[in-house]
C-alpha cells in the first residue's frame, strides 16, 4: 500500500527514563546485587550498561536518594537501606475508560482505531511504569472508591464522538486526578481544562478531495450514517465536511450536499452482526439509488468510516448499482481488519489512516507530563496529522 503525510510531524516519544533507571537500581537493591554499604556503580557506568545519558542517571540517583535507599559518599553514592527494607515502589494506576472491554466479533483480526490506540496507549504507559486497567466508565465510582493505591491516579478518556461527552463533566468535577480525553470537542474540552488529543479531520477530508480530484473525479457525494440524520454533525465529521469543502471550492470541484443516511445502533459485540450487516447494506444503497439517478455525474463517493463503506458497496452489489469507475474513499484505514470481508471482500480506492499510533503516544505523553509536573498549568490540545492510505 502507498502512503503520504496529510499534515504535521508524528509526536515526540516521552517514556520517563529516570523512572524505568530507578525502578533497574530498586531491583539490584532488593534482589542483593547492591548490598547495603556498597558503592552504586558510577553514573558512566551505568550510563554504558542501560543506555541512557548521564543525566538520566543522575536523575534517577535523586529518585533513590529521596527515597532513602541510597546517599552520597566522597564522589560517588553508597547504598543504605537493606533489601529487606526495600518496598516494591507502588504502581501508578491508569484508567483507560472507553477502549475496548470484553468479547469481540469471531473473526476479527484487529477492531480497529480503538483497538490501535489503546495497544500503544498500555505499552508506552507499562513502558514508564504504570499499570493499566480499561474499565467502562460505569466502574470508575467501584474504581476510585478503592484505598489510597488501589485507585488510579491518572485517567485517559477515548470518546471519540463525543459520546461519552455528557459524562465527562462529571468525571472533572468528581475525581481530581491528570486527565486526558481523545476525540471530544476542543472548545469544551477547554471550559473543562481538560488536556486533550485529536486527530485532524479537516486535514483528513481535504486531503481525500485532493486525492480524488488527482485522478480526474469532479462530482463527489459525501454519504455520511448517523444515529440522528437531522441534528448536528458530531464535531469531528463538522470539520472533516468542512476541510472537504475548502479544498474543494480550490481545486474547483463539485462537493454535493451530504447524503445522511440513518443508521442503527451498533450490535453488541458479543452478537451476530449478519442481520446488522444484511439490513444497513440494503438500506445504505437504496437511500443512494434517487442521489445517483438525479446526479449520474457523481464519480466519487466518500463515506464515513471503512466500515460503512464496506456495508455500503456491498448493498450496491446486491442491488446490481456498483459501478467500478465511481471510486470509493473510506476513512479510518481498517478496512482489511472488519469481519465483513469474509462475506464481503472489499478495499476502499483510498482511506485515511488518522494515525492511531501517533495518537496513542500522544496521549500516553501527554498524560505522563501531567503525572510528572512537566505541563503547563493551560489545558493541552494536540492535533495528530493523518495519512493518505491508497490499499
Amino acid at each position: 500500500m502507498a502512503t503520504m503525510r496529510a499534515g504535521s510531524p508524528a509526536e515526540e516519544e516521552l517514556l520517563a527514563p529516570r523512572i524505568r533507571v530507578a525502578r533497574s537500581l530498586r531491583r539490584m537493591i532488593q534482589d542483593g546485587t547492591l548490598a547495603v554499604g556498597d558503592p552504586v556503580p558510577s553514573e558512566q557506568t551505568l550510563a554504558l550498561r542501560l543506555g541512557f545519558s548521564r543525566a538520566v542517571i543522575r536523575a534517577a540517583c535523586a529518585l533513590l536518594e529521596s527515597d532513602g535507599l541510597i546517599r552520597v559518599h566522597g564522589r560517588g553514592r553508597i547504598v543504605i537501606a537493606p533489601p529487606t527494607a526495600v518496598a516494591a515502589a507502588p504502581q501508578t494506576i491508569i484508567a483507560l475508560v472507553g477502549g475496548t472491554v470484553g468479547p469481540q466479533p469471531a473473526g476479527h483480526r484487529s477492531i480497529g482505531w480503538n483497538s490501535q490506540v489503546q495497544a500503544e496507549i498500555s505499552r508506552r504507559l507499562r513502558t514508564a511504569g504504570m499499570l493499566v486497567r480499561p474499565m467502562p466508565l460505569d466502574a470508575l465510582d467501584s474504581a476510585f472508591s478503592q484505598p489510597p493505591g488501589q485507585r488510579p491516579g491518572g485517567m485517559i478518556v477515548l470518546a471519540d464522538g463525543g459520546a461519552q461527552a455528557a459524562a465527562l463533566k462529571a468525571l472533572v468535577a468528581r475525581w481530581e486526578v491528570p486527565q486526558v480525553v481523545y476525540g471530544a470537542d476542543r472548545d469544551r474540552d477547554e471550559v473543562l481544562r481538560l488536556d486533550a488529543v485529536v486527530s485532524d479531520h479537516a486535514a483528513g477530508g481535504a486531503a481525500l478531495v485532493r486525492w480524488l480530484a488527482g485522478r480526474g473525479r469532479r462530482q463527489l457525494q459525501p454519504v455520511w450514517h448517523l444515529l440522528d440524520p437531522d441534528g448536528p454533525l458530531p464535531p469531528w465529521l463538522a470539520r472533516r465536511e468542512a476541510g472537504m469543502a475548502v479544498a474543494a471550492a480550490e481545486l474547483g470541484v463539485a462537493l454535493l450536499p451530504a447524503l445522511r443516511i440513518p443508521v442503527l445502533p451498533w450490535p453488541h459485540p458479543a452478537d451476530d452482526v449478519r442481520p446488522f450487516f444484511q439490513v444497513t447494506s440494503l438500506a445504505s444503497a437504496g437511500a443512494l439509488v434517487p442521489v445517483l439517478k438525479r446526479h449520474p455525474q457523481i464519480d466519487a463517493l466518500l463515506l464515513t468510516n471503512d466500515h460503512l463503506a464496506l456495508y455500503t458497496v456491498h448493498g450496491l452489489r446486491r442491488l446490481g448499482l456498483y459501478r467500478d469507475e465511481v471510486l470509493i474513499a473510506g476513512y479510518d484505514g481498517v478496512w482489511a481488519d472488519l469481519p465483513e470481508q469474509v462475506w464481503a471482500p472489499w478495499a476502499p480506492a483510498v482511506t485515511i489512516e488518522r494515525g492511531n499510533l501517533a495518537i496513542g503516544a500522544a496521549l500516553a505523553a501527554v498524560l505522563l507530563d501531567r503525572l510528572q509536573g512537566r505541563a503547563p498549568l493551560a489545558p493541552q490540545l494536540r492535533v495528530i496529522a493523518p495519512t493518505v492510505v491508497v490499499p
